[in-house]
């Protein structure tokens, strides 16, 4: 019975550590994001949160999280994105 409990114990320490691989983990994770000022939807990759924190980092202002900004902030980020990138970014 011992070496019954120890493999069950196994098993489920095994599928525990398994389950995040398996949905993919969070930096998998990829958003679409409409920006209305251009009328074009944007990916939210590594790339475009990179941009996102550049944005921050010249406007010297304490970073805020994009799910956390007004309408108009949202606006003015794109806005941004696309005179910063449009020669070299179909963004």
């Amino acid at each position: 019975m011992r070496t019954m409990g120890q493999c069950i114990g196994f098993l489920l320490l095994g599928a525990a550590l398994a389950a995040p691989l398996a949905s993919g983990g969070c930096a998998a994770r990829v958003a679409t994001v409409y920006d209305a000022p251009h009328h074009d939807w944007h990916t939210w990759d590594d790339a475009e949160r990179q941009a996102y924190r550049r944005y921050w980092d010249e406007k010297h202002e304490p970073f805020r999280p994009y799910g956390n900004l007004t309408q108009e902030e949202e606006n003015a980020y794109w806005n941004w994105r696309h005179g910063e990138t449009h020669a070299a970014d179909p963004h």
